[in-house]
């Protein structure tokens, strides 16, 4: 019979190693920006109007989606001004 192998854990990687494969926050930030864009066109820009055809309910998930994106890309945004050395405060609404 073949001896078993354990495979020992994975040891964890560097903060420099995870922060060079890791996608800039700058970069992170446009693909969010450019996601709620065209989620919020397709809700109400230039005559779309698929959301009437779909109901009530898939309109408010569409908008908690919407708000989820500008939510972590108010995240980026602090982090990019962060990297920056500027402090930048999210209004409260």
């Amino acid at each position: 019979m073949a001896d078993r192998i354990m495979a020992r854990p994975k040891t964890p990687a560097s903060p420099e190693a995870a922060a060079a494969t890791a996608p800039a926050a700058q970069d992170l930030l446009e693909n969010k920006l450019e996601q709620l864009k065209s989620l919020l066109w397709a809700c109400h820009g230039d005559g779309a109007r698929w959301s009437e055809d779909e109901g009530l309910q898939n309109l408010d998930n569409v908008f908690w989606l919407a708000w989820e994106m500008a939510r972590d890309a108010t995240a980026l945004l602090q982090e990019c001004a962060g990297a920056l050395g500027k402090q930048w405060v999210a209004p409260d609404r």
